[in-house]
């Protein structure tokens, strides 16, 4: 809790903006206090410093070695090229899910 991570050199492709992002990552924590998503860890994502988005991941399986993988959001504020970063954090004192990955959709 109360730590960031955070991805560098994200490839933006070569026109930036908004992009598709895949997400990996581990929630095995059975949770009922999220009442907007039962079983969901929450993080809040950031590119290149930009706001952050909240983004519910739910449960991923019933123990820490199961990973979910291609979890989509759509994500702002790319530059073009790979001189990006993509920052995962939960301001709310609690756990953000365990981050395995990620990948960018560069083009179309």
């Amino acid at each position: 809790m109360g730590g960031t991570l955070t991805f560098t050199n994200v490839d933006g492709g070569t026109t930036g903006g908004t992009k598709l992002v895949s997400l990996d990552y581990i929630n095995a924590d059975y949770t009922f206090t999220n009442t907007a998503c039962s079983n969901c860890r929450n993080a809040w994502v950031s590119v290149n410093g930009g706001e952050a988005v909240q983004v519910q991941m739910p449960i991923s399986g019933q123990s820490w070695d199961i990973k979910f993988s291609g979890y989509y959001v759509g994500l702002s504020d790319f530059i073009p090229g790979a001189n990006n970063t993509v920052e995962f954090s939960n301001p709310n004192n609690a756990w953000a899910p365990d981050m395995v990955g990620l990948g960018v959709q560069t083009e179309l």
